[in-house]
Order: structure tokens, then sequence, then C-alpha cells
């Protein structure tokens, strides 16, 4: 075969491969809130870091499955002195919501599924048995005078 049409053959596929990227598995990255909202609406492959006093997260819009947009969920880092939460940095979930909602893929934990959200509710579980613990006094008081 002709050095030039091996050359050629070699060029067009590498350049096929590039433009396939671009057009199947291109993402975007949200670098603000607005940005994300607008990803959200029109459930486009999107990455976006939210970050507040307590936490640093990943959102990753995966795109839409059985008419419904499918997210991913991941803590990156913990920056609040709390020990308990910091079980939970590096863990995901995958949260599932309606477009025509401007809500983010977690704030409805039911609608999510994986390790993170195992675990959020552990911790829920965790607090909630500490409290009631801490409280059985007034508890067994309010009971009796019943």
């Amino acid at each position: 075969m002709n050095k030039g049409v091996v050359i050629f053959t070699i060029l067009g596929v590498v350049l096929l491969a590039i433009a396939s990227y671009f057009i199947f598995f291109k993402v975007n990255v949200c670098s603000d809130s607005e940005c994300f909202s607008e990803a959200i609406v029109s459930c486009e492959k999107t990455i976006y870091l939210f970050e507040d006093e307590d936490m640093i997260k990943q959102y990753v819009i995966l795109g839409e499955q059985n008419e419904q947009c499918s997210s991913k969920v991941k803590i990156l880092q913990i920056k609040t002195g709390n020990m308990e939460l910091e079980i939970l940095e590096g863990q995901e979930m995958i949260c599932s919501f309606s477009q025509d909602t401007l809500i983010m893929p977690d704030e409805d934990i039911t609608k999510c599924h994986g390790l993170l959200r195992e675990n959020i509710q552990e911790l829920v579980i965790q607090r909630m048995h500490k409290q009631l613990i801490a409280n059985i006094g007034q508890i067994d008081e309010s009971i009796n005078k019943i």
C-alpha cells in the first residue's frame, strides 16, 4: 500500500475519534449555580462544583434515563470539624429528578441511591437515637402525666 494512503487513513480515523468524542461525550462545566440550574432544566451532561461553609460537593448530570434526569453527587471534602461527617468524604450517590423542578439533585434524598445516601441515613438515625437517649427522662415524665 502507498505510504500516503496509510497516513491519510490513520489521520482520518484519529479525526473521526476526536469528532465522536465531542459529539457524544462532551460534558459542560458550570462555574455558578445559574449555569447549573440551566443544565438541570435541559438535562445536559454537566459538571458543577458546589462549595459552602460545610463541604464541597461535585454534581455530574449524567443525562436522561426513564424520563428522569440522572445525576451523580459526590462529597469531595467536609470542611467543618464534625468528625462523624468525615466518613462521607469521597462517597457518592446517583439521584433522579424531574427536569421541571429547580432543586439540587440531592435535595430529595428519597430519589437517590448509593453508599452516600445509606451513610447519610445512618447518621440521621444515630443522631435521632442520641437525642432520644438524651431526652428519655423528659419523655418518660410526659408519658406519666398522661
